[in-house]
């Protein structure tokens, strides 16, 4: 279930957004995070064991097995000229106590850049902003050229402090010139 929301800054106005998908199962998680691309990678590598390089991968170096639902944050962006304002910590808060209305047990995300940012520099600024709230990075498989980074953050209870980071976040809706221009296109 993917959901969509609009980031609120203190005076509530938006700031950014966060798009996040509630998975049940590892069906519904590897839709949206792909695990199994990276078996199909280690298939055409010719490893002996490609099943090992997907989310089994993964699962070993979790803390926990029992981690359904797992909420995963699929793309968090703060507009360029309200960041270094806190509110890229407030929207991941504000994940976090959404994800604990959903009762889910474990974050992941996947950390990527946009076009134009040195590769390098952006991936460790990412890596670096995550594990600064808890977020663990993954040992990643041996893959020929695989440079993503996966992350994940057990999530304990909320205190009532967190939970108020929920209206930090308010569900987003589809722009009526937007559906309309999407539509025209047909």
């Amino acid at each position: 279930m993917d959901q969509k929301y609009v980031v609120l800054d203190t005076h509530d106005e938006p700031c950014g957004s966060v798009d996040m998908a509630i998975c049940a199962d590892y069906t519904a998680l590897d839709k949206v995070m792909r695990f199994s691309s990276l078996e199909n990678d280690a298939r055409y590598h010719q490893f002996s064991d490609p099943v090992s390089f997907g989310f089994k991968y993964f699962e070993k170096q979790l803390p926990r097995r029992d981690i359904y639902p797992v909420a995963v944050l699929l793309e968090m962006e703060i507009d360029y000229e309200k960041r270094r304002r806190g509110h890229g910590a407030m929207a991941l808060r504000g994940f976090r106590a959404v994800a604990a209305d959903h009762n889910a047990r474990l974050g992941l995300l996947r950390i990527g850049t946009f076009g134009g940012e040195e590769y390098e520099t952006g991936m460790c600024w990412r890596k670096d902003f995550y594990s600064k709230y808890g977020w663990v990075a993954f040992n990643t498989p041996p893959v020929p050229g695989l440079i993503l980074v996966w992350m994940y953050h057990p999530f304990p209870s909320l205190s009532d402090e967190e939970r108020l980071m929920r209206g930090r976040l308010s569900k987003a809706t589809p722009d009526k010139n937007e559906l309309a221009l999407v539509e025209g296109q047909g």
